[in-house]
């Protein structure tokens, strides 16, 4: 059971930096199959293996050992998780409010010069949300295989919105 725990533990370690098992025996001076057992529980790692493991990981053998640093972890999870789709609906939000402002300025006021205020408008809530991204993500995150993929999916509603953008200019 213990074995167990600390194979998870290894592997949510390893999973998180998104390198294989192949990438890390190489980088413990180790065979996959060792790693592999390490993960399954059918064996743990020697002294001099938790030793490079902790600095690789840049953690401790204590903390490899621990079972309560894993619910740690899935609460760190949990919560970045949480703020991800915080920043989401912030973003689409933004998007949206953006678009239904320009296009009221667009439909209200016939006066042509007062619809660069839709224009101005649209383009600050475009830009905001684009810097709430990329600070998010450069500044906020790990650069692990799930924090690019929530960066490639954030850029979606910019796309809806770009392609909206454009309908709107040409229809009005």
């Amino acid at each position: 059971m213990e074995n167990e725990k600390i194979g998870k533990y290894l592997q949510n370690k390893r999973n998180k930096l998104g390198i294989t098992q192949a990438d890390l025996a190489k980088e413990m001076g180790v065979t996959f199959q060792a790693v592999s057992r390490w993960e399954k529980g059918d064996s743990i790692p020697d002294l001099d293996s938790l030793n490079n493991l902790a600095n690789y990981y840049k953690i401790t053998i204590d903390e490899i050992l621990q079972r309560e640093v894993e619910k740690q972890e899935q609460d760190n999870q949990e919560n970045e998780e949480n703020y991800e789709a915080l920043i989401f609906a912030f973003v689409c939000i933004s998007y949206f409010i953006g678009i239904v402002v320009f296009t009221l300025i667009k439909f209200v006021f016939l006066v042509e010069w007062i619809h660069i205020l839709g224009y101005v408008f649209l383009g600050l809530c475009v830009l905001g949300s684009l810097m709430l991204q990329n600070m998010s993500y450069f500044v906020m995150y790990e650069k692990n295989e799930n924090s690019k993929k929530w960066y490639k999916r954030s850029f979606v509603p910019f796309g809806i919105v770009i392609f909206i953008f454009i309908a709107l200019s040409i229809i009005l």
